[in-house]
């Protein structure tokens, strides 16, 4: 209803966050996908120089709906290879939270498995701190 009503979907708040970002952030794949629909940009970054991509990849298994909304964002034109402000991309991100099945969505996507950070970690870094069996 909003939406329709002329609602944009690329509105930021007074962190640069997009309506796309909350939906990420909190696992609401149906409200991702109508946002996606309106012309949400799969791409845009906050403040923190997060895209939508880092908030879905930064929960584990806590909601089952994560591998779907990153095959949604990649599907409507999301980077797998954008970096936040420390130079973190997705990849890494969802490599932490021990993620398998997002971890292989990214690499599928082209994402750079030798991409580093700021303090040049790599996924292998990230994954090779929390008891991941899937090095």
């Amino acid at each position: 209803m909003l939406l329709d009503a002329g609602a944009d979907p690329n509105t930021e708040d007074n962190q640069e966050k997009s309506p796309i970002h909350l939906a990420s952030e909190k696992g609401m794949i149906d409200v991702l996908k109508i946002l996606l629909d309106a012309g949400a940009d799969p791409n845009s970054k906050d403040n923190y120089g997060r895209f939508s991509l880092h908030y879905v990849c930064s929960r584990g298994d806590a909601l089952a709906n994560r591998e779907l909304m990153v095959q949604q964002l990649v599907k409507h034109g999301a980077s797998v290879n954008v970096e936040d402000k420390d130079r973190v991309q997705p990849l890494q991100v969802a490599s932490e939270h021990t993620n398998v099945d997002i971890v292989r969505i990214l690499l599928q996507a082209g994402a750079d498995i030798k991409s580093r950070t700021d303090k040049r970690r790599t996924a292998l870094h990230f994954a090779s701190c929390n008891e991941n069996q899937h090095l």
